[in-house]
């Protein structure tokens, strides 16, 4: 229920943001001013809402606005109108809102363009075209001119209103997609498919991601194997002539990433052997894919050119992180064993030097061995999609935390090959601490002590002590041993 309120509309509550001044010269203006307007009673006005459901879609491909409503206005000051702005939310309560225009029209029908609102949908609760409900309250203004004054004050709402919408759908996005290939680029069946796979917790409008990784065989792909993407609905008929799919531009055909066009005369050709990690983005019409490596070895000068484990690993196979322990040269590799997929650079790696921490980066695309300036732990990245790398040489590795205040790390001290580091450390029970590379927290550790990670939780001491410490690189995931003394 709207309670009665009286607002005296007045050019003074549209001018707060303005100061008065006495003292000026000629040929100055005098300030404005304006008589105060008529007190106009806020039960004057009435707002009837509409119930119609809002097909957003047709309204916007009709050229026409969604009716939200209409009002009746008695006593109101001549020479004002009534504006509403539209609250939505997605739920009744206005947990969170978006402040939306509405057009007011001549027969006082309230209306809002219908990509206004299915934008705002979007934004606050889904992507998802599919029909819902939403909320919406209005806030009324009164309106001359330039003039703005909110009526009946902050707290006066009609509504709210539920309403039902079909919102707008920019794009269609299926449940499911495949790849198909062809050896020849002419025949396609649902016998050569691979399925991709998608995040079962997500909707696919609102994360419209599709992946796989298939394990090629080289008889395959040697010669280049043709493919399309292919959605559920193509591949539930079986019509690759008449049903839709997706191919790549002319000029795109042999690239490992690019556009997706529908129902393309061309098809992507892949030559590559061995797993292979596909990315599509069905919303955006692109595609990506390259080699799906579980990790990289660095043999070099630090283990005598040697595969003793692997040093980089990932997530996602395109980005590989990890504790490397390199002296002057060294290589990538994704297989033990020099059996010719080893890569260096072209270009030596550009080095600065602070306080005898040294940091470089550069691009893993050539066959030269790669130099590091000195011999020591480092932390390496890897962007195996563009061969761009990073080496951040580490000083000194330790502990820090609760037991010294978070303040400076406490050396640990390092095996000959910088992949084991002990210390020995009193705590207090409910210290936390973690594992931290020199005086900053660009490389740090926590977690689990079974499986540490980079930048994981605190770790939390159960019992006063005093313990001595263990963390070993020499195997991932890292992993740490504390022992009470």
């Amino acid at each position: 229920m709207i309670m009665k309120k009286i607002i005296a509309l007045s050019a003074l509550a549209l001018c707060l943001g303005f100061t008065a001044c006495d003292n000026y010269d000629e040929p100055n203006p005098p300030a404005q001013s304006n008589p105060q307007l008529p007190i106009f009673e806020t039960d004057g006005l009435k707002f009837n809402p509409s119930t119609a459901p809002l097909d957003l879609q047709t309204l916007n491909a009709e050229g026409l606005d969604g009716l939200l409503g209409d009002f009746t206005v008695t006593n109101l000051p001549e020479g004002y109108t009534v504006e509403m702005v539209m609250d939505f939310s997605a739920d009744n309560k206005f947990t969170e809102i978006i402040p939306l225009e509405t057009v007011t029209t001549e027969d006082s029908t309230i209306t809002i363009v219908p990509q206004v609102l299915s934008d705002a949908y979007r934004k606050a609760v889904t992507k998802n075209p599919s029909t819902a409900k939403i909320y919406g309250r209005f806030a009324p203004y009164a309106v001359n001119g330039t003039s703005k004054v909110r009526i009946g004050g902050p707290d006066l709402f009609f509504g709210p209103v539920e309403y039902t919408i079909t919102p707008i759908k920019p794009i269609e996005i299926e449940q499911s997609y495949s790849l198909v290939y062809s050896t020849d680029g002419t025949t396609w069946s649902t016998a050569n498919a691979i399925a991709f796979t998608h995040d079962p917790s997500t909707d696919v409008y609102d994360d419209p991601k599709f992946s796989f990784i298939y394990n090629f065989p080289a008889e395959l792909t040697a010669a280049g194997l043709f493919w399309r993407v292919v959605p559920e609905s193509t591949m539930k008929s079986g019509d690759f002539t008449n049903g839709t799919f997706f191919g790549t531009s002319e000029e795109g055909q042999y690239d490992e990433e690019g556009k997706l066009v529908e129902n393309s005369a061309f098809a992507g050709v892949i030559f590559n052997e061995g797993p292979v990690m596909f990315n599509i983005d069905i919303e955006a019409r692109t595609y990506s894919f390259f080699a799906a490596f579980e990790s990289f070895y660095t043999p070099g000068g630090a283990n005598g050119w040697s595969f003793p484990s692997p040093s980089l690993f990932t997530t996602d196979y395109k980005n590989y992180s990890g504790f490397v322990h390199l002296n002057g040269e060294f290589k990538l590799n994704p297989e033990a064993g020099w059996n010719g997929k080893d890569f260096g650079c072209q270009k030596q790696p550009e080095f600065t030097e602070k306080d005898g921490i040294y940091a470089g980066e550069g691009v893993a695309d050539g066959g030269e061995n790669i130099k590091v300036p000195a011999d020591a732990l480092y932390f390496m990245t890897l962007d195996y999609a563009t061969r761009k790398f990073t080496l951040n040489s580490i000083k000194e590795l330790g502990i820090i935390g609760g037991f010294n205040g978070w303040g400076k790390i406490e050396p640990m001290t390092p095996s000959a090959d910088f992949t084991t580091w002990t210390i020995t450390q009193k705590m207090s029970a409910g210290d936390e601490w973690k594992f931290r590379a020199d005086e900053n927290w660009d490389i740090n550790l926590g977690g689990n002590l079974d499986n540490l990670t980079v930048g994981g939780d605190n770790i939390k001491c159960a019992a006063a002590g005093t313990y001595e410490i263990t963390l070993d690189l020499t195997t991932y995931p890292y992993s740490a041993t504390v022992v009470k003394k």
